[in-house]
């Protein structure tokens, strides 16, 4: 099962450790035995209901804000277009019979929530959009995306993360018969700058790490060819302009006649910590790039 997966020598920098690894996770999850991908699929089906836990509830909606969006971007990424969405399918499935492990009203009570109502109450169509939103994400990034840049994977992050809102909405509405303009304030607006910042975050840690064949070894996908480690300019004007969007609906919140005081100082602030988040991890990832450069530089000169 292993004899494949490439080494990780000690001595290597940071970024060609990253590269090496999510080769190797490709090689596991393509060429391994039928047990092993099930212990793949129910290990990130794991990992989902752990997110899950990460529960920050809002007074003004039944839909916290949780990590669980974050764990269906990773599973679809690194699991790809079949064993992405399995792992949300056994997240899901195993919920829906009574493991524990969807997201509790509180934080202070974890593990606590689980069973079919989940599935057909107000949050059921967010948790049927992660195992939509894993198919499309794996399916793009596996078959479709040639060239894995920051901007190309973060693009294809935030299409899953409209594929679950358009889902997850939908379902809120019927649950709670809102309108448009409730629905959105409801269920999209509270949780757009975080999971802005989740692809973000997802894209450039995927950013170097894609094999440079993307699907199966058989050769059956498209070719992808890496990206490179380095964020191009035009990358940075894409994280600009999801920033600046961010901050332009603050206007158009502040004008809903919905949108109560509550609402208002919640989506300033959300979006305010979101963006210092991306500015900073952004900045993080340039000093390390640079560092890197530099040991390789010097274990060169020697």
């Amino acid at each position: 099962m292993f004899r494949d997966s490439p080494a990780l020598p000690f001595g290597l920098d940071w970024a060609t450790r990253a590269e090496r690894a999510g080769a190797t996770v490709h090689s596991l999850r393509e060429e391994s035995s039928f047990a092993f991908r099930l212990l793949l699929v129910l290990g990130f089906a794991g990992l989902t209901g752990l997110s899950a836990q990460i529960v920050l509830p809002l007074p003004f909606t039944p839909v916290p804000v949780t990590g669980q969006v974050l764990g269906v971007l990773v599973s679809a990424a690194v699991l790809g277009r079949w064993l992405g969405p399995a792992s949300q399918v056994a997240y899901v499935g195993l919920g829906a019979v009574g493991v524990p492990w969807f997201a509790p009203a509180s934080a202070a009570h974890p593990f606590t929530v689980g069973g079919w109502s989940a599935i057909v109450g107000a949050t059921g169509g967010y948790l049927l959009g992660f195992i939509v939103a894993a198919a499309v994400i794996g399916g793009l990034l596996d078959r479709v995306v040639r060239q894995h840049t920051f901007a190309a994977n973060l693009s294809v992050l935030l299409i899953g993360v409209a594929v679950i809102y358009a889902m997850g909405s939908f379902g809120l509405a019927l649950a709670l018969h809102t309108g448009l303009e409730a629905t959105l304030l409801y269920g999209v607006l509270p949780f757009l700058p975080g999971d802005v910042l989740k692809s973000v975050l997802g894209a450039c840690v995927m950013v170097g790490t894609v094999p440079r064949f993307a699907g199966r070894s058989s050769g059956s996908a498209v070719p992808a060819a890496t990206g490179g480690r380095e964020l191009r300019t035009v990358d940075y004007l894409v994280v600009a302009a999801l920033l600046a969007g961010l901050w332009l609906l603050l206007p158009a919140v502040a004008a809903s006649s919905l949108a109560t005081a509550t609402i208002q100082l919640y989506y300033f602030l959300a979006v305010a910590v979101a963006s210092a988040a991306v500015v900073l991890s952004l900045g993080l990832r340039f000093l390390l790039r640079n560092e890197a450069r530099r040991t390789r530089n010097r274990s060169a000169a020697s």
